[in-house]
């Protein structure tokens, strides 16, 4: 293989040898082993905006978009709690990100980057709740992104409460 060009194959050792083998068959045959998860749903799957959507038909649409990523074995594992409009926004956020294809398992698409001021699930979080960054220090309350103020305001009591732990 590699005196007619090929590159090393893209083998992940330590995932698992049926997702290696996958990776590898797709690779010979010049398929993509990568790709973003809006490329894994169906061509008739519609994705609508979630601008263009009333509070009624927002749960539907995330309900369904959740539905079709499980058929793909995606598990949106989000806060409970989260604003369904908030969960719906986030995902279609996702869909642009790129993942390895899999033989077998799940991906788990929890939301979570481990940096909590910039969280959109931070307000519903018990660990965004109870870590206090530099970033709420000198901002004087918690910090989390723009779009969650749509639903939660941030206050300087909640500093005081992250100061506790």
């Amino acid at each position: 293989m590699e005196a007619e060009g090929y590159l090393y194959p893209p083998i992940g050792f330590c995932i698992d040898p049926d997702s290696d083998w996958l990776r590898f068959e797709r690779w010979m045959a010049g398929k993509p082993i990568r790709g973003k998860l809006m490329d894994f749903l169906p061509q008739n799957f519609n994705v609508r905006r979630s601008e263009d959507l009333t509070d009624g038909e927002i749960f539907k649409e995330l309900e369904k978009l959740i539905k079709a990523l499980a058929k793909l074995h995606f598990s949106v594992d989000f806060k409970r709690e989260l604003p369904p409009r908030l969960a719906y926004i986030n995902l279609l956020d996702m869909l642009e990100d790129e993942f390895d294809l899999i033989a077998d398992g799940w991906w788990h698409l929890d939301g979570c980057t481990g940096y909590c001021p910039g969280c959109f699930q931070r307000p519903w979080c018990d660990s965004g709740c109870t870590s206090c960054w530099t970033e709420d220090e000198d901002a004087g309350y918690m910090v989390f992104p723009d779009e969650v103020r749509r639903f939660v305001l941030p206050s300087s009591v909640s500093l005081d409460i992250l100061l506790l732990y």
